[in-house]
């Protein structure tokens, strides 16, 4: 009958296995320091009934000592570099995969998954397999070797005294045992409560002005320090757990050790010559090596218990695969494409909002270089269709294509290098302005990059700034404006150079001076490109070659501005909401 392993230890053991070389040294280093444990007291034995009795002797049993000591001292601190460099080398080969993983999951798994919680996995369970496989498995390990070693070395120091010691051992052994499947439950429950303090700690922060704005400080205060106190709660009762079962079993060892000696010196064997002084304190040097032991081989099956608690919340993230993929056989681009961009009857729904239809049976053809932009209210399902164009999501019915291709049918990678995309909610990274930047092109030059910012209308704030390019932004960019923010994704539109054009809102953060100007800018980025605008404000899409009007979800009328204002009432009325007229 085959042994079945839990599947997150087979995971975890897939990620040691690269490694087997340095583990086999790891394992060897091990057995030579616990087996040179189990030599000390013997030798010791040897040198208190022969050594110090005898100066003939004397020297070999100090050197043998002495060697013996040296040995296990270049040997712990092998085992402790090896098993050190295997988890570390193993937790960051998880934290790669996993972070590989969930970076390229499709915009439907980010919606039903919390980012705090994945953080948490990513860190905390992590850290948690790291002190574990190169601390406490190594120490664990060297307990369970010297346990059976002890054992041994017992009957063959005394047999009736090894009788006497295991007789009464189990006495307060057993009911340890039964708090050991209460801590596996315990380890993952309290992992649970830990991440789920990391997730509102993470939103809280990162909705920080909210969060002040609505005086909200106290309420958030209060509900963390319950969530982390609940958190401490349940790694108290873990610990009691542990705590209990260890001091049962130190008890129960403690006990045994004193039957042995009362029988040892109350029937005073030393003196019948049965037992001599170096047999007695080699007996009980490996009585505390043995009880020592027992206490380490139980820290292993309640380390165990934290691994498989860890290894479960991460083998979820390791079995996460992104329903939207790249095909199998991709279409290759031999060619530059035109810009051809096309929707065919495209219908979709959220599939976690699936009782509103976000857009429905629409059909549009922007034609190569042209300039065409969407409008409706909040909700209509402009920024939708940028979306779709991007494969963020699938379509429910219908086909979109670039350049009669469906994009279905390009690797993913190609077909969003096709696409430069300046989003509403602009993103910015830690580092500089110029790391910010350059994220449009990674492999672009200085002078690229400065050419971007001038067109973007960034190179005049960042020259008033001390560091200039080198400008730390901040976490998110917290020392940026949301208009410096604005210009510095449009550089990246400018830096990325792609055929495809899509502005979200691009120009929603400047004031009317610096819009102005960024839309003489925006005209030498948008010629000679497919562009698709998502706009509010209709006084920056005037100049389109054409205008589509959406409302909830459905294209209701298309044409240029003057066309609108005359056959669609619905656009004339955002016009004149918006004081433009005609």
């Amino acid at each position: 009958m085959m042994i079945s392993v839990p599947e997150p230890l087979t995971q975890l053991t897939a990620f040691i296995k690269p490694y087997q070389r340095a583990c086999y040294w790891a394992l060897f280093s091990l057995v030579v320091a616990s087996t040179n444990i189990l030599f000390l007291p013997i030798s010791l034995r040897y040198l208190i009934d022969y050594g110090l009795s005898s100066s003939k002797h004397q020297i070999f049993h100090f050197a043998v000592v002495g060697g013996i000591t040296v040995l296990s001292a270049c040997s712990i601190a092998w085992r402790h570099y090896l098993f050190s460099w295997i988890s570390e080398r193993v937790v960051t080969d998880m934290r790669k995969k996993i972070f590989s993983r969930v970076i390229r999951l499709d915009m439907v798994q980010f919606e039903s998954i919390q980012l705090g919680e994945i953080l948490s996995r990513l860190h905390a369970d992590t850290a948690v397999l790291q002190q574990i496989l190169g601390t406490s498995i190594s120490m664990s390990l060297r307990n369970l070797i010297q346990l059976t070693g002890a054992f041994s070395m017992l009957l063959v120091t005394s047999f009736h005294l090894t009788m006497i010691f295991l007789a009464t051992a189990p006495i307060l052994l057993f009911p340890g045992y039964r708090l050991l499947r209460k801590l596996r439950t315990l380890s993952r429950d309290g992992q649970d409560k830990i991440a789920r303090a990391s997730v509102f700690a993470t939103e809280s922060l990162q909705s920080v002005q909210v969060v002040q704005a609505f005086a909200h400080e106290a309420q958030d205060i209060s509900d963390y320090h319950n969530l982390v106190e609940s958190a401490f709660d349940a790694q108290q009762r873990r610990i009691q757990s542990r705590s209990l079962m260890t001091a049962l079993i130190v008890l129960g060892v403690a006990f045994s050790f004193l039957c042995v000696a009362w029988y040892a010196i109350g029937l005073e064997q030393t003196n019948t010559g049965m037992v001599t002084q170096g047999v007695l304190f080699q007996f009980v040097a490996y009585a505390i090596v043995f009880s020592g032991s027992v206490v380490g081989v139980s820290d292993l099956v309640g380390d165990v218990q934290r691994v498989l608690g860890a290894s479960e919340r991460l083998s979820v993230l390791l079995r996460l695969t992104a329903s939207i993929r790249s095909p199998i056989n991709p279409f290759r681009i031999a060619r530059p494409i035109s810009g051809l961009v096309e929707f065919r009857d495209v219908c979709f729904t959220y599939p976690n909002r699936a009782s509103h239809i976000a857009i429905s049976q629409v059909s549009m053809r922007v034609l190569p270089g042209q300039t065409v932009a969407i409008v409706g209210a909040s909700g209509a399902g402009k920024t939708t269709i940028l979306q779709l164009l991007l494969r963020f999501y699938e379509i429910d019915t219908g086909q979109i294509s670039i350049d009669g291709v469906s994009v279905n049918q390009f690797s993913l990678n190609d077909l969003r290098q096709m696409v430069s995309l300046v989003p509403q909610e602009v993103t910015i990274f830690s580092g500089t302005i110029a790391d910010n930047i350059r994220y449009g092109c990674p492999n672009a030059s200085k002078q690229q990059i400065l050419a971007a910012s001038k067109s973007a209308l960034v190179d005049p704030f960042v020259r008033q700034l001390p560091e200039g390019y080198n400008t730390e932004v901040g976490e998110r960019g917290v020392r940026l404006s949301g208009g410096q923010k604005q210009r510095i994704a449009i550089a990246r539109a400018f830096l990325r150079d792609s055929p495809i054009l899509l502005l979200d809102e691009a120009t929603s953060h400047l004031d009317s001076e610096n819009e102005y100007h960024l839309h003489q800018a925006l005209s030498r980025l948008i010629h000679g490109r497919t562009t698709i605008i998502v706009a509010h404000r209709l006084s920056t899409i005037l100049k389109a070659d054409q205008i589509i009007v959406l409302h909830q979800g459905q294209i209701i009328d298309q044409g240029s501005h003057l066309h609108l204002m005359e056959s669609c009432a619905y656009y004339a009325q955002l016009s004149h909401l918006q004081n433009l007229g005609a």
